[in-house]
C-alpha cells in the first residue's frame, strides 16, 4: 500500500506558496543590499584590507611582497574583481551572486546524494530548492554576510567540492576526486579553520560501513590529497619569480600565522562558550538552534529506523547529518585552539543546512502523518517568519536610514576629492588606520601590515626571522620609518582608541624625529570632524 501524499511536495498549493515565499525573501535580500549604507563603518573593516590587497594584485604586486595580512594569497585573487569594480555595493552584489550560485550547487548536490540513497528525498520534493533558499538567506543575513566576508568564498568552494564528490557515488573517477580535493584545498586556503573539521570528517568517513573496500577508500583519499597538493603548488607558483619569493611565502603563509596564534593565549575561549555563541547566532531573528530543532526530529527518526534494522537506506541516510555534526564539532574545536570572532559562524552554514535538508527530507517521507504535517508546518512558519523579518522589515525601513552624511563621512569625501585632484607624487599618502582610502584611490600603503591591527603594532608580536623577512613594524623605529616613508607625500591619521603606536603622541614623536619637515593640513583641507588629521611632507 503506497504512502498517502502529504507534505509540500504532494500538496501542490503549499509547494506553490512556499516557492513564492522564498522568492519574496530573495526580493527582501536584494532590497536590503541596495539600500544598505556603503560608508566606512557600515561594513566590516577587514573587507577594506582585502580589497586593498586585491588592488595591489591588479598592479602585479603579490601578498607578502609589499603587504601582510594573516591570510593566504588566494584572498588577493578573490577580492580583485570587487577591487576593480571599485565600490562596496558592487562587492556586495558579487557576493550575493556567489551565494546564489553556491545555493544552486547545494541543491544539485542534494539531488545527486538522494539518487544514491544518501538523502531520503521524495520525488518532486522542494527540499533542495528550500535548502538553497535557506543557504542564501543565512549567507546574507548572518553577521558579516552583507559585508561580503571571505567565509562566503570558503563555503562556495566547500559546496563545489561536495557537488563533485556526490558525482563520484557509486562510481568514482580519479579526475573528479582530484578536482574535489583541489576545491577543498581552496576552502582551507581561504579559511584555515576548516582544516580540522575536514580532517575529522575524513577520519569518520574512512571506517563508515559501505560497499567500498579499504583499498578503494585509501586510493580515493589519495586522489583527493593529490588535488589538494596541486592547489598548494599553484598557490606558490607565482612566488618562484620573486628573488626571495619562497622564503616570503613560507614566512607569511605559515610561520607568522603560527607565531601570531601562539602569542595570543588570551583570545582562547572555552568550548561551552563557543558552542553557546555558535548555537545562538541569529539568522534574521531566528537562532541556529531554532532552525535545527524540527529537522533533528527527522534525523532521530532515521536513527530509530536504522536501530530497528529497517533496511540499509536509513543507515546510509544518516551519513550526511552525522558527518555534518562532526564537521560542526571540529569547527568549534578549531575556534577553541585559535581565536574566534562572531562572523566566523558563517563557516557553520554548510553543515547546518545539510542537517536541515536531511531532517526535512526524512520527515517528508515519514510513514507517520503527524511528522509529515510537522514538516510542512515548520517549512511554512519558518518561511513566513523570514519574509516578515527580511522583506517586510526592509520595506518598512525604506527611507528610514536616509540621512545626511555625518561630519566624519563628509571629511572623508572631502579628503578623497582633494587627493584625487593632486597629480602624481603630490597625491600619494599612507593611512595606517583606514585602508579604504588606499583601495578607493588605488594607492599603495607604506606600512607593511595591511590592517589597523597589523600596520603599526602587529598584535605586540616579538621579533623573529619571519617578521624580519616580511618587514613588519615590530619596533618603534620600524613603525616610525614606515609612517614617514619618503615615497608618500601625505600622512592621513584617523583617531582611534587603540593607544600605543596608534596614539597621537607616538605620531607627533615620529614626525618630530624625521629628517623631513611635516606640516599639518587638516584645517587647510576643511576637515572639521576632529577624527581625521592630515600631514604633508615638505619637499
Amino acid at each position: 500500500m503506497s504512502e498517502p501524499p502529504s507534505g509540500p511536495t504532494a500538496r501542490r498549493p503549499i509547494g506553490i506558496v512556499l516557492t513564492w515565499l522564498w522568492l519574496l525573501i530573495g526580493a527582501g535580500l536584494v532590497l536590503r543590499l541596495w539600500q544598505a549604507p556603503t560608508a566606512v563603518g557600515h561594513y566590516d573593516l577587514d573587507v577594506d584590507t582585502y580589497l586593498h590587497l586585491g588592488r595591489r594584485l591588479l598592479h602585479g604586486r603579490l601578498m607578502y611582497e609589499e603587504g601582510f595580512n594573516a591570510k593566504w594569497p588566494i584572498i588577493q585573487v578573490l577580492y580583485a574583481p570587487s577591487a576593480w569594480l571599485g565600490s562596496i555595493r558592487a562587492h556586495r552584489m558579487l557576493t550575493l551572486l556567489l551565494n546564489i550560485g553556491s545555493g544552486l550547487l547545494l541543491a544539485l548536490a542534494i539531488r545527486q546524494l538522494a539518487r544514491n540513497g544518501l538523502v531520503p528525498l521524495r520525488d518532486g520534493s522542494l527540499v533542495p530548492l528550500g535548502s538553497a533558499a535557506l543557504f542564501v538567506t543565512m549567507s546574507q543575513k548572518m553577521l558579516g554576510g552583507l559585508s561580503g566576508h571571505l567565509h562566503q568564498f570558503a563555503n562556495a568552494f566547500l559546496l563545489l567540492a561536495l557537488a563533485l564528490l556526490a558525482l563520484q557515488v557509486p562510481r568514482t573517477r580519479r579526475v573528479g576526486l582530484a578536482a574535489a580535493g583541489f576545491c577543498l584545498f581552496l576552502s582551507v586556503a581561504v579559511r584555515p579553520n576548516l582544516l580540522l573539521p575536514l580532517l575529522l570528517v575524513t577520519l569518520a568517513l574512512l571506517p563508515w560501513p559501505g560497499p567500498w573496500s579499504r583499498r578503494r577508500r585509501w586510493g580515493g583519499l589519495g586522489w583527493v590529497t593529490a588535488g589538494a597538493g596541486l592547489g598548494t603548488l599553484l598557490m606558490g607558483l607565482p612566488y618562484l619569480w620573486l628573488s626571495d619569493g619562497p622564503a616570503r611565502l613560507w614566512a607569511g603563509a605559515v610561520l607568522l600565522p603560527l607565531e601570531w596564534s601562539a602569542q595570543r593565549p588570551g583570545d582562547h575561549q572555552g568550548l561551552g562558550e563557543l558552542f553557546r555563541q555558535v548555537a545562538g547566532a541569529s539568522v534574521a531573528g531566528v537562532e541556529l538552534w531554532m532552525l535545527l530543532v524540527i529537522p533533528l526530529l527527522g534525523v532521530v527518526s532515521l536513527a530509530s529506523q536504522a536501530r530497528r534494522g529497517r533496511g540499509g537506506s536509513s543507515t546510509r541516510s544518516l551519513m550526511v547529518p552525522l558527518l555534518s555534526l562532526v564537521f560542526l564539532g571540529g569547527l568549534i574545536l578549531s575556534f577553541a585552539s585559535t581565536h574566534f570572532w562572531r562572523h566566523y559562524v558563517l563557516m557553520a552554514i554548510v553543515p547546518v543546512v545539510l542537517i536541515v535538508a536531511t531532517g526535512m527530507a526524512a520527515l517528508e517521507r515519514s510513514s507517520r502523518r503527524g511528522l509529515r504535517r510537522t514538516s510542512a508546518t515548520y517549512a511554512l512558519v519558518l518561511s513566513l517568519i523570514l519574509v516578515n523579518n527580511v522583506l517586510v522589515a526592509e520595506t518598512l525601513a525604506l527611507g528610514a536610514d536616509a540621512r545626511a552624511p555625518d561630519a566624519v563621512e563628509q571629511d572623508r569625501e572631502r579628503l578623497i576629492q582633494q587627493l584625487r585632484s593632486q597629480p602624481g607624487e603630490a597625491g600619494t599618502f599612507t593611512s595606517p588606520q583606514d585602508f579604504s582610502l588606499h583601495w578607493q584611490l588605488d594607492q599603495p600603503s607604506s606600512t607593511v601590515g595591511v590592517h589597523p591591527s597589523w600596520s603599526l603594532d602587529p598584535y605586540g608580536m616579538r621579533r623573529s626571522w619571519a617578521t624580519d623577512r616580511i618587514g613588519l613594524a615590530i619596533s618603534d623605529e620600524q613603525a616610525c620609518a614606515q609612517l614617514t616613508d619618503p615615497r608618500h607625500r601625505h600622512l592621513i591619521w584617523t583617531r582611534t582608541e587603540r593607544g600605543g603606536r596608534h596614539s597621537e603622541a607616538f605620531l607627533l614623536e615620529c614626525l618630530s624625529r624625521d629628517e623631513h619637515t611635516w606640516q599639518e593640513m587638516t584645517q587647510d583641507l576643511g576637515l572639521t570632524s576632529g577624527a581625521i588629521r592630515v600631514f604633508r611632507r615638505d619637499p
